[in-house]
C-alpha cells in the first residue's frame, strides 16, 4: 500500500506533514487501502492539501448565498440583506454563522471566530475543541489556544481521533463517500447525497486516492 505516493499526490506543498500522519494513521487503525484513501482525500480537502490549518471565511456576498443558502440566499436566489452586510468580513461571518451552536455562546462573545476550523480536519466550536483535547492532552488547552493543532503531528493524532470518534472507518469500508462526507461537514448523515459542502471535490480526490493506492 503506497501511501506515500497519496501523500505526494493530495500533500505535495506539505512534507512535514507526511511521516506524523503515517504515523498516526497505523495507531489507530486507518490501514486499509480503502479507509487511507478516505481519510487523506477528506483532510485534503479541508485544509487544502494540508496547507490552510485555520479557516478563512473570506466570503464574498454570492458566496455565503452558496455556502449557507438557508442563511443568506433571498427569495430569488440573491444574497439577502445579512449576506451583503457580513461580506469579506471573516470575523464577523465566523461568530455570525458559529454563533450559539457547538457550545459557542451568542456573536457578541467571538466564540465563533475562536473557535473556527483548525487543523487539519478542521476541528470547529467550542465543544470540539473540548473534547478532542481532553482526549489527546488530558485538559481543554486547545479551547485556550485552538492553533495548538496546526502542529503537524497534534493535527494527524487530532484527526484521527476524530476520524474513529465519529466511526469513519465504518463508511470507509463500505466506500461511501457521501456519508463520510456528511459526517465530517454536516456532522450527521443525510438522506441527500452530495449535500456536504465541497462534495464533489472530497469525492474526486477520494478516487484519485485509491487510483494511486
Amino acid at each position: 500500500m503506497n501511501v506515500q505516493a497519496v501523500l505526494n499526490a493530495l500533500a505535495p506543498k506539505a512534507p512535514n506533514f507526511h511521516e506524523p500522519v503515517k504515523a498516526a494513521m497505523a495507531l489507530h487503525a486507518i490501514d486499509t487501502p480503502l479507509r487511507v484513501a478516505h481519510f487523506l482525500a477528506q483532510c485534503a480537502h479541508e485544509s487544502n492539501g494540508f496547507t490552510v490549518l485555520r479557516e478563512n471565511l473570506n466570503y464574498s456576498a454570492q458566496g455565503l448565498a452558496k455556502t449557507w443558502p438557508s442563511r443568506f440566499r433571498g427569495p430569488g436566489g440573491e444574497p439577502n440583506e445579512l449576506a451583503k452586510s457580513l461580506a469579506r468580513n471573516p470575523e464577523l461571518i465566523a461568530n455570525t454563522v458559529y454563533a450559539n451552536r457547538m457550545g459557542n455562546g451568542p456573536r457578541h462573545s467571538g466564540d465563533g471566530w475562536r473557535t473556527r476550523g483548525v487543523g487539519i480536519i478542521q476541528l470547529t466550536g467550542t465543544n470540539n475543541l473540548r473534547l478532542f483535547s481532553t482526549m489527546h492532552f488530558g485538559d481543554d488547552r486547545l479551547v485556550q489556544d485552538p492553533e495548538l493543532a496546526m502542529e503537524p503531528s497534534t493535527a494527524a493524532e487530532l484527526a484521527c481521533l476524530f476520524w474513529n470518534s465519529n466511526n469513519l472507518n465504518k463508511w470507509a469500508d463500505l466506500d461511501d463517500v457521501d456519508a463520510v462526507s456528511d459526517l465530517i461537514n454536516l456532522g450527521k448523515r443525510t438522506a441527500k447525497r452530495g449535500d456536504a459542502i465541497g462534495y464533489e471535490h472530497r469525492k474526486q480526490l477520494t478516487e484519485l486516492a485509491k487510483v494511486l493506492l
